[in-house]
C-alpha cells in the first residue's frame, strides 16, 4: 500500500508530505484547491509526461516521492527488472526546469519503460475520463483474463502471435523477392553466362595492351634492332671492332705513358657492355616478328573486354570478375529461395497450430468466468440503485489479434423492459460511473492491486444511490488500500481517514497544501460539504449523523 508522499515544487505546491493509512482514505477540498494539482504529481510516479510547466515557477526542479509497503508478491517483479527487492519500495521522480526527468527506485536509477511496468502493477489512478474505457473491447478482454488469471496464457500467445507475425513478414518478403527475381533470372542468367564464357584473368587486359603494341610495330622494332646490331658489330666501320683497335694502341704506348693502360681498361669495358647491348638487341629482334593472326586475336579479344566493361559501366577486368562473382551468388541464392520458402511454410504452420491452441484455451478460460463477471457486476449495481440493471458479456469469434480470437462485448439494460445494446451505447454518464466503480472493484479482487484511487468516480450520482457508492468503495477498502477525492458528503463520510487539501496566500504566493482532519475537522468538513458556507447546526448534527451512520 501507499504509506507516504511528498511533492516539492510542482506547480502550485512549495513542499507538502502526508502518510496514508490503511482502509479508506478520503480527500476533499473546494473546486480550485489543487487535488488534482496532486493527483498529477502522483501521475509522474506511474510514468505520467514530464513538462518544464510542472515545476514551480523560480525553482531548479520538481520532486515527487512516494514510499510503498509491497507484500512478498511482487519480488519477481522487482527481480525481473534487475532492481534489488525491498519490502519499502521508495520511488522518486525529478523533473528539471527544462522539463528534463529521472526516475528511481530505492535510489536506483530506472527507465521510464520499466517504471510504468511496476507501479501500474500496485497503483492505479483512476480519473473521471477513464469510464469512456468501458467502451474500448480491449480493456474488456483485459478484465475478463484479469479475473481468468489468464496472464501467463496470455504472455504464451504473445510470443507465438508475434513470431507468427515476423514468420509471416518473412515468408512475404521472400515471397516478393522471389516474384521478382523470377522475372530477372534469365537477365541475371545471360549476363553471367556471358562473363564466365569470357573466361577473366586478373591482369590480362594490361598484358594484352603491351602485345598488341609489340605486334602493331613489329617491323619497326625489327629495323631498329638490326640497325643497333649492324652499327655496333656488323658493318665495315662498326663500333666494337673500333673500340678493339683503339685499345690495342693504348697497349702500345702503355710502356711509355703507364696512364694509357687504364684508358684501355674503360675502353675494353665499354667494348664488353656495347657487346651485350649488341646481344640482346639481337635477341629482341629475332623475338619480334610479324604475326597477322595473333594480333587478329589479340583485337578481337581486347575489344570484346572494353565491350564487356563498356556494358557494364566498368573500368577493368578485374570489376568485371567482381560482376561475375556476385552475378553467381546472386543466382545461386535464387535457386534456394524456393527451399527457405519451403522451410519457412513448415515453421508457419506448425507455430500457428501452437498459436491456435493457445488462443483456443484463452477462449475457454474467458468463457469460463463471464457468468462469474455478470453476477458480480449485476449485483452490485442493484446495491448503487441499479435494481433493474442488467449487464451481459458477449463473446463471439473473430481474426486472430494479439489478444486472441475473440470479440468481446459488455452489454447493458438499465430498465427492465430495455434490450440488452453494447454498454458505451446506452449507459449515462451516472451509469457508466457506476459501472466502472463495480468493474474496478471486480479486478481489485482478482488482479491483487494494492493500491486504487479514485478521483470523483462519484460525478453525476447523490441521494441514497450516493450512500450506497460510499458503502461499495467502504466494502473495497476492506480489501485494499482505496484513497478516494470525492465532493459528495455521504461518501466523505466512509472514510477511515479524512484529509483536507486547501490553497493558501501568502507574500511568497498562492500554495496549495493538504492536512489530515481530526474527528471534530472532520465534522466540520462534512457539514460545509453539505450546507456550503452558510454552515447551520442541522447540517452538523447530520455530518455527526453520517460518521457515526
Amino acid at each position: 500500500m501507499l504509506r507516504d508522499l511528498h511533492i516539492e515544487n510542482f506547480a502550485l505546491i512549495d513542499s507538502l508530505d502526508v502518510s496514508f493509512a490503511s482502509g479508506l482514505n478520503t480527500i476533499t477540498g473546494e473546486t480550485g484547491a489543487g487535488k488534482s494539482i496532486i493527483l498529477g504529481a502522483m501521475g509522474l510516479i506511474l510514468g505520467g509526461k514530464a513538462e518544464s510547466g510542472q515545476v514551480k515557477v523560480g525553482a531548479r526542479n520538481c520532486v515527487v516521492e512516494m514510499s510503498f509497503e509491497l507484500p512478498e508478491v511482487f519480488k519477481p517483479l522487482f527481480e525481473s527488472l534487475d532492481i534489488e527487492w525491498y519490502d519499502i519500495a521508495i520511488i522518486r521522480r525529478t523533473v528539471s526546469a527544462e522539463g528534463r526527468s529521472r526516475a528511481y527506485v530505492n535510489d536506483q536509477p530506472i527507465t521510464l519503460q520499466d517504471l510504468k511496468l511496476l507501479t501500474s502493477r500496485f497503483l492505479d489512478i483512476h480519473s473521471q475520463h477513464q469510464n469512456l474505457l468501458l467502451g474500448d473491447r480491449s480493456f474488456q478482454i483485459d478484465l475478463l483474463d484479469c479475473v481468468a488469471d489468464n496472464q501467463k496464457l496470455r504472455d504464451d500467445y504473445a510470443v507465438c502471435y508475434n513470431e507468427c507475425r515476423q514468420l509471416e513478414h518473412t515468408l512475404q518478403e521472400l515471397k516478393d523477392n522471389a516474384a521478382k527475381d523470377s522475372a530477372e533470372s534469365d537477365y541475371l542468367t545471360y549476363q553471367y553466362t556471358q562473363l564466365a564464357e569470357a573466361n577473366l584473368t586478373e591482369g590480362e587486359q594490361e598484358s594484352l595492351d603491351q602485345e598488341l603494341l609489340l605486334l602493331s610495330n613489329a617491323s619497326d622494332i625489327k629495323s631498329v634492332m638490326a640497325e643497333n646490331v649492324s652499327v655496333m658489330s656488323d658493318s665495315d666501320s662498326a663500333i666494337i671492332p673500333m673500340l678493339k683497335s683503339l685499345k690495342g694502341e693504348l697497349i702500345k704506348i702503355a710502356k711509355w705513358m703507364p696512364e694509357a693502360e687504364e684508358l684501355a681498361v674503360r675502353i675494353e669495358q665499354c667494348e664488353v657492355e656495347l657487346k651485350d647491348i649488341s646481344a640482346e638487341c639481337e635477341s629482341l629482334a629475332d623475338k619480334t616478328y610479324d604475326d597477322p593472326a595473333r594480333l587478329d586475336f589479340v583485337t578481337q579479344r581486347l575489344d570484346r573486354l572494353y565491350s564487356l566493361q563498356q556494358k557494364h559501366h566498368l573500368d577493368s577486368v578485374e570489376e568485371l570478375i567482381a560482376l561475375r562473382d556476385e552475378l553467381r551468388v546472386k543466382l545461386d541464392s535464387m535457386e534456394s529461395c524456393d527451399e527457405r520458402i519451403a522451410e519457412l511454410e513448415k515453421q508457419l504452420k506448425k507455430r500457428s497450430g501452437e498459436l491456435h491452441i493457445v488462443a483456443d484455451a484463452l477462449s475457454s478460460s474467458r468463457r469460463e468466468v463471464v457468468s462469474k463477471v455478470c453476477d458480480f457486476v449485476t449485483e452490485n449495481l442493484s446495491q448503487l440503485g441499479m435494481m433493474n440493471g442488467r449487464f451481459e458479456v458477449e463473446i463471439t469469434p473473430c481474426e486472430l489479434t494479439n489478444k486472441g480470437q475473440d470479440r468481446v462485448l459488455f452489454m447493458f439494460s438499465a430498465n427492465r423492459n430495455q434490450p440488452l445494446h453494447p454498454l458505451e451505447r446506452i449507459a449515462s454518464g451516472g451509469e457508466m460511473a457506476r459501472v466502472m466503480l463495480v468493474i474496478k472493484a471486480l479486478a481489485a479482487k482478482y488482479k491483487e492491486l494494492p493500491t486504487v484511487i479514485f478521483d470523483e468516480i462519484d460525478q453525476g450520482i447523490s441521494g441514497e444511490v450516493a450512500y450506497k457508492t460510499g458503502s461499495l468503495i467502504e466494502q473495497l477498502a476492506n480489501e485494499i488500500q482505496v484513497i478516494n477525492i470525492t465532493h459528495l458528503p455521504q461518501i466523505a463520510a466512509k472514510g477511515d481517514t479524512h484529509f483536507l487539501v486547501y490553497k493558501s496566500d501568502s507574500e511568497q504566493g498562492i500554495s496549495t497544501s493538504i492536512v489530515k482532519l481530526s474527528r471534530e475537522q472532520r465534522i466540520e468538513q462534512i457539514a460545509k460539504m453539505i450546507s456550503g458556507s452558510n454552515m447551520t447546526d442541522a447540517a452538523r448534527k447530520q455530518a455527526e449523523n453520517l460518521l457515526n451512520y
